[in-house]
């Protein structure tokens, strides 16, 4: 095939005749991080930011949720200066991402990170967005520790290909994607304005007192008195089928949405419309993850199915829910359900610690209080409209998460030239 004026052919593909392919080793110095004594409070809650696998964001990076003193960093950590990448070596979030950050001011980090600090030529924003446009070649030298955790070999990504354009085109590169990577950051702020805003509404519209007594025309119920619920079933590995019908885990629901892609667990059509039929769920059904959750995912775990989603069986860690009184209305018991109210009663019943799980017996004793019909229908117009504008703004989060990967990958490579 004949090559485009301009470019080269070289053996990780055609680039641009005037960039170089090195190595990220060649163009970096590293620095391994540490942890000091747990045990020691003196290196412990001083004002320096410490960065461990765990709180190791992609993109900028300045602070942290840990800190250091002084004598910490001296004890057993190191400081990476700015401009160093942070690099995530060893963990278990290496098993589906690859994490790598600019440092803006310096930090301390562990010994489940490397600090790259890029050589004369290497613009550091550049080489961040290059490794993590670069995810999925480096999640294959991935390997497996004994433990499990997911380590990245440090030999290997020295000797990783870099594709490298002149100094000058490198920053162009990276002043695009970084004015890219704002506008999503600027969006995932606004979202999380709204989430809270909208957590607030739900705190004051679904609140049924009023100076300390139970508001005029509200009244209170516990939850199996105005609705119907159901527990999934727990259906063995042994049962778990190739293809028939699909059955519903909690993983399947994530922030309000239904991804059944999720898993790949079905049930015969034999049993599902035989032992298991009255555990086959229903357009409209109300469904909630159950288990393996904290309280403040609750809202993240409650959906509707719709007619697409079925035939659909429960599992074990899902339940549904019906309503089964004119007290109460469909749509006001999804926003009950997403609430802090319903969170708070559940979360004090729930057993479990960090990964917190519940059944039916727990939303027996639930109390749900209910305003006259007209005033269900308001607050439920209201808090789906909210619901609407946030699934508005996620859709543009997407759509330019979206654009970014493709520019990534255009710029990275050198197919789109700025320069």
């Amino acid at each position: 095939m004949e090559l485009k004026p301009g470019y080269k052919q070289t053996e990780v593909g055609v680039i641009p005749e005037d960039w170089k392919l090195s190595t990220i080793g060649a163009y970096t110095n590293w620095m391994s991080g540490g942890t000091p004594s747990r045990s020691n409070d003196e290196f412990w809650h001083g004002s320096i930011p410490w960065i461990s696998g765990s709180t190791l964001k992609s993109f900028a990076i300045s602070t942290s949720d840990q800190f250091l003193s002084e004598s910490g960093v001296m004890a057993g950590s190191k400081m990476a200066p700015s401009g160093a990448v942070l690099l995530l070596v060893r963990g278990s979030a290496l098993h589906n991402e690859i994490r790598a950050g600019m440092v803006v001011s310096p930090v301390a980090f562990n010994q489940d990170v490397k600090a790259l600090i890029p050589l004369s030529g290497l613009d550091s924003r550049y080489l961040t967005f290059f490794i993590l446009a670069m995810e999925s070649d480096l999640l294959k030298l991935v390997s497996l520790a004994g433990n499990s955790a997911g380590v990245l070999d440090t030999e290997l990504i020295k000797n990783f290909k870099l594709l490298l354009p002149t100094k000058a085109e490198q920053t162009a590169i990276a002043n695009a994607l970084s004015d890219a990577d704002a506008l999503i950051q600027s969006l995932i702020r606004l979202i999380a304005k709204k989430r809270q805003i909208k957590q607030g509404a739900m705190q004051t519209l679904l609140n049924p007192y009023e100076n300390g007594r139970l508001k005029a025309g509200w009244v209170v119920k516990k939850m199996p008195e105005v609705c119907w619920f159901q527990e999934g079933p727990g259906v063995r590995n042994s049962q778990f089928t190739r293809s028939g019908v699909k059955l519903l885990n909690g993983t399947n629901i994530d922030q309000g949405e239904l991804f059944l892609d999720k898993t790949d667990r079905y049930i015969s059509e034999k049993e599902a419309y035989g032992w298991y039929s009255h555990f086959l769920a229903d357009e409209g059904d109300i469904v909630i993850a159950c288990s393996g959750i904290t309280v403040e995912k609750f809202h993240e775990k409650v959906t509707v199915l719709r007619k697409e989603h079925l035939p659909l069986c429960m599992n074990t860690s899902t339940m549904r829910f019906k309503v089964t009184s004119k007290e109460l209305l469909h749509s006001y018991l999804i926003h009950f359900l997403r609430s802090r109210v319903f969170k708070e009663q559940i979360g004090g019943k729930a057993t479990g610690s960090a990964q917190l799980n519940f059944g039916p017996s727990h939303v027996n004793a639930v109390e749900m209080a209910l305003p006259p019909i007209n005033e269900q229908t308001r607050i439920a117009t209201l808090l789906s409209g909210m619901d609407a504008e946030i699934a508005a703004l996620e859709t543009k989060l997407a759509k330019y998460r979206h654009i970014k990967q493709g520019m990534m990958q255009n710029l990275l490579t050198g197919k789109i030239r700025l320069i």
